[in-house]
């Protein structure tokens, strides 16, 4: 999981605590949701700040156009999912799309 964002951006600063809480438990092995059962598929987790220095790299390479972004990497196939997680609501549907795939309850069509 990679999440852009950038230090003056208002929504990256209202969703940076949710994901960092939510990123501990995943790496863990368990997501922050209490129901939710342990995750069978390891999970790493960057945030990847825009800069000045970053910028033109993530819009040209990566094709974030905006922020807070998030993105899945498979480690076989690459980019699976991607979401702009504007608000909490945002930041929570992407979570719970990792917490599940982690889990193994998403069948990626990957080929």
């Amino acid at each position: 999981v990679v999440r852009f964002y950038a230090e003056a951006c208002p929504s990256c600063r209202v969703t940076s605590s949710i994901f960092r809480k939510w990123s501990r438990g995943i790496v863990r092995g368990s997501s922050t949701d209490s129901d939710s059962s342990e995750s069978t598929i390891p999970i790493k987790v960057l945030e990847m700040p825009l800069t000045r220095a970053t910028s033109s790299f993530l819009q040209d390479e990566l094709q974030v156009e905006k922020i807070p972004y998030c993105h899945l990497y498979h480690p076989d196939y690459g980019l699976i999912e991607e979401q702009l997680v504007m608000n909490r609501a945002d930041l929570k549907d992407f979570c719970n799309t990792v917490d599940t795939w982690s889990r193994g309850g998403i069948d990626f069509d990957l080929e």
